[in-house]
């Protein structure tokens, strides 16, 4: 007998009660083994466990609401979504083999999952036929509104032929079809540096609201749009020389009235780029003022009081017994006397990588002067080879060192160091003259060196 059928028979001998609060699921992981398949609410966060067993079958019952659930495990990743309703029981077939790529799966008895699997599918194979990007502008929009059309247009027949789907599960689906739609055309205006958009191209937003709490969880487009809806906005209306993040705070708070989706714009946009504000202090400000996210106007708060402490003038936070390339430990108390230009990079980083030859035209010209170059290492302990081989096939000069515990280390969390290069300049008392200096590709370094005296 076919395990999916067995799986099926399991789950209606298992599942006897009728709760209509209780969801219910059962069937395989084909090709797969022992795991734990989790369920997680879309609206509420709430998590659900399923374990599979050894030959990959599961079932399980747990008391929930119907609606949009993601499923993963080690096995099942990336995630994928599934309805699933109190009402009825849900026996569901994962196909492991090539998952990763494919992402095939089943669930049977349940036509809006079988409506869900058809319009991933279709939006993937859309990805795969059409680089919207790269289109003009013309093209683009009579490609993207045809698809708009054509998936409503699915949507209405196959809710012509399933006359009893939930009500939830209909306005869903009708607004992930309407921001999955307005979020390519945002993306697109937001990339495109090459045509220019007609004048009315943003008329799109007039059907849109880009306020509204209740379509932030369920539908995966609708947070990337608004987001790309405020980049937007701040691009296109940012006064000259004017600063980018106090701008998009004030282009958000102008834009977005309800609090739970300003704090989602506010959170994954603006609370990251803070430190990076040519206006960090008003900045700053504004941020705690309007974000209600305690867990992030913290974050924010620890990184700031960082920034103070790291003002030009304050004692600079040190590094102490950093291996050096050339034998024996190195601390930061060692060069005393002299400047200090840091640089933090990893062999790992591209960008890193690239400042390497301009470094080394820095070093040239400033061979003899008053100040030594240190390059420190964030590798893990595992990548202390490549660090070394990386230092010789390079010729890689100045003061070579690896750190303790790599982006753990204290010096990078004293320094707020969370992207790499990271160049920092000394003074002779050991002292901060700028905790964010120029890279070596950056002339305005050249003109920060020539004013030491």
């Amino acid at each position: 007998m076919n395990k999916s059928i067995v799986a099926l028979l399991i789950a209606i001998t298992f599942f006897s009660c009728d709760n209509d609060q209780i969801i219910k699921v059962s069937g395989e992981l084909i090709g797969g083994s022992q795991d734990t398949l989790i369920f997680k609410q879309k609206n509420t966060g709430n998590e659900f466990k399923a374990p599979v067993n050894n030959i990959g079958v599961f079932l399980a019952e747990f008391k929930s609401k119907s609606g949009y659930y993601k499923v993963s495990s080690k096995s099942v990743f990336p995630e994928v979504d599934v309805f699933l309703d109190s009402k009825q029981e849900f026996v569901m077939n994962f196909e492991m083999k090539d998952w990763r790529r494919k992402r095939q799966y089943n669930v049977f008895n349940s036509p809006e999952n079988d409506y869900i699997n058809k319009f991933t599918s279709s939006r993937n194979n859309i990805r795969r036929k059409y680089n919207l990007k790269k289109l003009v502008p013309e093209r683009f929009i009579f490609v993207i509104d045809s698809i708009f059309s054509a998936q409503n247009e699915y949507l209405k027949e196959f809710l012509k032929k399933n006359k009893k789907i939930d009500s939830e599960f209909i306005h869903i689906e009708q607004n992930r079809i309407l921001y999955n739609w307005a979020f390519n055309k945002e993306d697109y205006a937001l990339h495109n540096k090459t045509f220019t958009l007609p004048e009315n191209y943003f008329d799109f937003r007039e059907l849109l609201d880009y306020s509204d709490e209740n379509l932030l969880t369920p539908i995966l487009y609708y947070g990337i749009a608004v987001r790309r809806y405020i980049t937007n906005e701040t691009k296109r209306t940012l006064p000259e020389g004017e600063d980018w993040v106090l701008h998009q705070i004030n282009t958000c708070i102008k834009n977005i009235s309800n609090q739970k989706v300003l704090d989602m714009v506010l959170v994954n946009d603006v609370e990251i780029s803070l430190e990076y504000s040519k206006k960090y202090e008003e900045a700053y400000e504004l941020f705690i003022k309007h974000c209600k996210s305690d867990r992030f106007v913290k974050s924010a708060t620890e990184k700031y009081k960082i920034y103070q402490s790291t003002k030009k003038g304050n004692p600079s936070p040190k590094f102490i017994n950093y291996e050096n390339f050339d034998g024996g430990t190195t601390s930061l108390d060692d060069f005393k006397g002299r400047y200090v230009y840091t640089d933090v990079w990893a062999t790992w980083c591209g960008p890193c990588i690239k400042e390497i030859p301009a470094l080394k035209e820095i070093e040239k010209k400033y061979k003899g002067k008053n100040i030594q170059f240190v390059s420190i290492s964030i590798d893990e302990e595992k990548n202390k080879e490549a660090w070394k081989k990386m230092i010789n096939d390079k010729q890689l000069k100045g003061i070579q060192l690896f750190a303790d515990k790599d982006w753990n280390s204290k010096f990078l969390k004293d320094y707020n160091i969370s992207a790499i290069p990271r160049f920092i300049l000394i003074d002779t008392e050991g002292n901060i003259i700028d905790a964010n200096a120029p890279r070596p590709s950056d002339p305005k370094l050249d003109t920060l060196l020539n004013s030491l005296k």
